[in-house]
Order: C-alpha cells, then sequence, then structure tokens
C-alpha cells in the first residue's frame, strides 16, 4: 500500500519538475537571446550585452538544471528514503517559481519586447509553482504521518 500511496506522489514530483525545468529553460534562452541589445547611431552599429538579462537567463537556467537534478533523484532509492527532503525542495523550488513568475509579470526581469512571452512565461511559473508548492508540502506531510520507517 505504501509503495502506492508514494508512486502517486512521486511522479506527480517528477512530472512537476520536468514541467518545471521545460519552462525555465524555455524563459532562460529567450531571457540570454534578448540580452543582446544593437543600436544604430549616424550609421554606426553597435552591440551592446545587458549584464542583468544575462544574469537572469543564466539563474533561470541552473534553476533548471537543479529542477531536473531534483526530479531524477526523487525517483531514486535516496528520493524514496528521504521523502519528507525532497518534499521541502518542492516548496522551495514552488516557492521561487511563484517568485520568479511575479517578477516576470511585474516587469522586474528583462524580457522580451514580446507580450506573449512574457505572459506564458509568468503564468507558467506561477501554476508550476503552486502546483510545486501543493505537491511538496504532501510529499513532506505523507511520511511523518504514517510514521513510516525505511
Amino acid at each position: 500500500m505504501f509503495f502506492l500511496l508514494k508512486s502517486k506522489i512521486l511522479l506527480p514530483a517528477v512530472v512537476l519538475g520536468i514541467l518545471g525545468a521545460l519552462i525555465d529553460f524555455y524563459s532562460g534562452y529567450f531571457l540570454l537571446s534578448a540580452s543582446r541589445v544593437t543600436t544604430s547611431t549616424m550609421g554606426i552599429t553597435m552591440v551592446h550585452y545587458s549584464g542583468s538579462a544575462i544574469a537572469w537567463g543564466v539563474f533561470v537556467t541552473i534553476l533548471g538544471v537543479l529542477l531536473v537534478v531534483t526530479a531524477v533523484a526523487n525517483v531514486s532509492l535516496i528520493g524514496m528514503k528521504r521523502m519528507s527532503l525532497f518534499g521541502l525542495l518542492m516548496v522551495l523550488y514552488g516557492l521561487v517559481m511563484l517568485l520568479l513568475g511575479a517578477l516576470m509579470y511585474s516587469g522586474v526581469i528583462p524580457l522580451m519586447m514580446e507580450k506573449n512571452f512574457a505572459l506564458v512565461s509568468s503564468l507558467g511559473m506561477f501554476v508550476v509553482g503552486a502546483l510545486m508548492l501543493v505537491n511538496g508540502s504532501i510529499m513532506t506531510r505523507t511520511r511523518s504521518s504514517q510514521g513510516i520507517k525505511m
């Protein structure tokens, strides 16, 4: 019974981790591609790089890598033995994704000029972050409430 309970909890955690990583890679790619700005003054074209866009792009991409590593480790033997720890990580990642979604939507994070990109990326961050919070809190409570020793 416990294995079935764990598989119902771990499968959404893996799916949310991979989905969150895809959204992070999508956002990181467009942040990094938007970091290059060209200006033309009196026939001279100059290329500038936005340091803040590069920093946000690298941060979001690293978050995506961490989500993939955590999702893979979650279904391994280590993740099964330490479900509450991975639940806390899911809650933490969920909070970070909610914060990133709010920053993207408000315009603090420099995005491309297209409004569709900002809307899709920030809404994706909101949805996946909220689902990570819920799933992480369930993962944290499941082991402690059932008193299961592994």
